[in-house]
């Protein structure tokens, strides 16, 4: 993904029933296998909220483990607080 599909995936989940937020789980459940998940992080002035196709990964920079989240688009990720699975791909 880039900047763009990030843009798209952002304002198309932004747009779903309200339902859908019920997927939303605690990021401590989110799997930590490199499975590609979907991230949500609320707004903290700075950063802003952002929801993201990303995984867990090694990221070199990060400290002394490496190991954060990242974004499928590339580059490390602030700290998610939930998670979804992806949604199956349209028919």
């Amino acid at each position: 993904m880039n900047g763009t599909d990030d843009a798209i995936m952002e304002r198309t989940m932004k747009e779903l029933p309200a339902w859908v937020s019920d997927w939303w789980q605690p990021i401590e459940t989110a799997p930590m296998d490199g499975e590609v998940v979907l991230l949500y992080k609320p707004d903290e002035q700075r950063s802003g909220d952002y929801i993201a196709a990303g995984y867990w990964g090694d990221w070199p920079a990060q400290g002394r483990d490496g190991q954060c989240w990242i974004a499928c688009s590339g580059g490390p990720l602030a700290p998610p607080t939930h998670w979804m699975p992806r949604p199956n791909p349209p028919h």
